[in-house]
């Protein structure tokens, strides 16, 4: 070949070689969630703005845990309904917008509470994509932040870190100067009025009582603060639990043979295992401040963020993925104080693959709770301060059921160090965090109502799909219509990629109630066919209207699906076809059955099941017909 058309083609090559996407700083666009309509499945935003029809979205609930508000080392103990809906997470799209409220294509499968600081985060979703500069979230704010998402369709290849450390909840601030050695009080841990004489908790899952942001006590997963005399601040907790902070002035003698209270705050509440059997995510806590009477404390760090990366692929290429609790600084070198403990780690969710190939290295992945900071005796030798707690460490939590070889750090932060002893005086490490596997982002029903219908030209009553001789058979009702041109029908193998499979004229207008049919042809096929079903007006505007779903091969397959579940006060069982006698059981663990239903007739294909006083936790659902059985993992929240 002549090296002309050789050099020709090497040109076509390049230039006609597909370009990657390049993302750096903040992609996400936040929003505060301040009502959430059940019956029209939307959410009212603030600021209106930056969500666009067709978004995928992530709604997520930063707050709202009961905690035990006693004075007592109870404190900040999770009490009455628990976590509740704090913690709940799941993916959902954007089907229509009007002001401030963003009408959900898709209906929710788990409860949320706008009390307890709910936002939206829309989802940039890319092909292959390149990091080219540190990728990071805006910070937690009170109301919005501390979460980065995004999603590949091809590979994620890192030319820079992905870092969200500090962006969660904030480290509680350092007392003003005052305060003396304690002999009367232990505490208090819920609240301390007087500035002088007690730091700030750090900010945790539940939110602060007015007056009682001081104290020894932790704040779920916030850290307690430090008390007079120059008690160090606790670490936060996620996973793993914050270290308490270390003990007051070695300067605070006993008097008349009374001992001074060793006033340090406990470490914020690690959550454990109920991040995975309940399938929550947190924030890092944030750390404790200290005490101090010379200005030299540092406050308490804050917490890891969030990070949730859906791909075919993450290339490392030497990087790291990092959401570190922050560490707190040595205090000054001059009289001492207390000083802050460390943030907890944060949340690391990786739907793709992150083993090593020929190709790449895996990225690290960091989650490392704060170290607590430092005291130092400079100017007044001998004397040993409060040092801070570690930050607990936070969660990593993969796909698939096998751990790949990868870099992975889930340690607890250390405690600080009085440089007196070279010792923690009595501050404590962070616990260690957790790597999960088996992940599953929850996803929003894609068969539930979606578009709440005063939010259209059409009231509709209904939408049904059926499998009966080979066809799929749609129906669906309306009791009003106003300039409604027509329907069309979208066909999916995936409940994604649909693609258009007939139309029905409409009636324009209409006051009464009107019927709708469409069959569509299975002969010879097998599988799950998703039917998209949306209207158009006169003027040419396209409403969703819902996605209802058919299983060719339902006389072998007795379950279709099980919603909501996670669920709280009630489980429905959608099964294929109408049943004669099905048997219902949720067994434990432990192979206890703790709730067994007979049914004789299904009615509409559906079993509901309530039951609000079974435990949280996993259970295995047993559905029996016709001597065909189905297990099923269920989640009670």
């Amino acid at each position: 070949m002549p090296y002309f058309v050789r050099f020709i083609l090497y040109l076509s090559l390049i230039f006609s070689y597909p370009a990657f996407s390049q993302i750096s700083g903040v992609i996400n666009t936040y929003a505060k969630v301040t009502v959430i309509d059940e019956t029209c499945n939307s959410v009212t935003i603030a600021p209106a703005s930056g969500f666009s029809v067709g978004d995928k979205v992530l709604i997520i609930q930063m707050k709202g845990a009961q905690i035990d508000q006693n004075n007592s080392t109870a404190y900040g103990n999770l009490t009455g309904t628990g976590l509740g809906s704090a913690g709940n997470y799941e993916i959902n799209e954007v089907a229509a917008i009007n002001g401030s409220v963003l009408y959900l294509k898709y209906e929710l499968i788990r409860t949320y509470d706008p009390a307890g600081k709910i936002q939206v985060v829309n989802i940039p979703i890319y092909s292959d994509v390149t990091i080219s500069g540190v990728l990071t979230s805006a910070p937690w704010d009170g109301d919005t932040g501390g979460i980065l998402i995004f999603e590949s369709t091809g590979d994620v290849t890192m030319n820079a870190d992905i870092d969200v450390s500090g962006k969660g909840f904030k480290g509680g601030e350092c007392s003003a100067n005052g305060g003396d050695c304690d002999y009367i009080l232990d505490g208090p841990y819920n609240s301390r009025t007087l500035p002088g004489e007690s730091g700030k908790k750090g900010e945790g899952v539940a939110e602060f009582s007015p007056g009682m942001e001081s104290g020894r006590g932790k704040q779920l997963n916030g850290g307690g603060a430090g008390l007079d005399l120059n008690s160090g601040g606790a670490g936060g907790g996620n996973y793993g639990k914050g270290g308490d902070g270390g003990s007051i002035s070695s300067g605070c003698k006993p008097v008349l043979g009374f001992a001074a209270k060793n006033n340090f705050g406990l470490g914020g509440v690690g959550f454990s295992t109920t991040i995975e059997t309940q399938n929550k995510i947190f924030l890092g806590g944030g750390g404790g401040g200290g005490h101090q009477d010379n200005s030299l404390c540092n406050a308490g760090g804050n917490g890891g963020g969030i990070v949730i990366v859906k791909a075919v692929r993450i290339e490392g290429n030497g990087h790291s993925i990092l959401a570190n609790g922050n560490s707190v600084a040595e205090n000054l070198p001059d009289h001492g104080d207390g000083n802050g403990g460390g943030g907890a780690g944060g949340t690391v969710l990786l739907d793709a693959s992150v083993s090593s190939s020929f190709i790449s290295t895996p990225p690290n992945i960091n989650v490392v709770g704060g170290k607590g900071g430092n005291t130092n005796d400079q100017n007044s030798p001998g004397k040993n301060f409060g040092p801070g707690g570690g930050g607990g460490g936070g969660v990593v939590w993969l796909k698939g059921a096998a751990l790949p070889v990868l870099p992975i750090a889930v340690l607890g932060g250390s405690p600080g160090t009085s440089r007196a002893c070279a010792c923690s005086h009595g501050a404590v490490q962070g616990s260690n965090g957790a790597t999960l596997l088996n992940l599953a982002i929850p996803i929003s029903n894609p068969e539930g109502d979606g578009v709440c219908y005063k939010t259209t030209s059409v009231q509709l009553l209904n939408y049904t799909a059926t499998c009966k001789d080979g066809f799929a058979l749609l129906s669906w009702n309306t009791i009003a219509e106003i300039d409604n041109k027509l329907f069309t029908i979208e066909k999916s193998e995936d409940g994604i990629h649909f693609f258009e499979i007939g139309r029905v004229t409409a009636t324009n207008n209409s006051s009464v109630t009107s019927a709708y049919f469409y069959s569509d042809d299975l002969k010879g096929e097998e599988g799950k066919y998703y039917y998209k079903l949306s209207q158009t007006d006169d003027d040419g505007t396209v409403n969703f209207l819902g996605i209802r779903s058919v299983s060719i091969d339902g006389d072998t397959k007795l379950v279709h699906s099980v919603y909501p579940n996670p669920f709280t006060r009630s489980v429905t069982i959608q099964l294929n076809k109408d049943e004669e006698d099905v048997t219902i059981s949720i067994v434990d663990m432990t192979g206890r059955t703790v709730l067994q239903s007979n049914v004789n007739n299904t009615k509409d294909q559906k079993i509901v099941l309530f039951d609000e006083h079974i435990s949280s936790g996993p259970y295995i659902l047993i559905v029996r017909s016709n001597e065909v059985e189905e297990k099923i993992l269920l989640i009670k929240e």
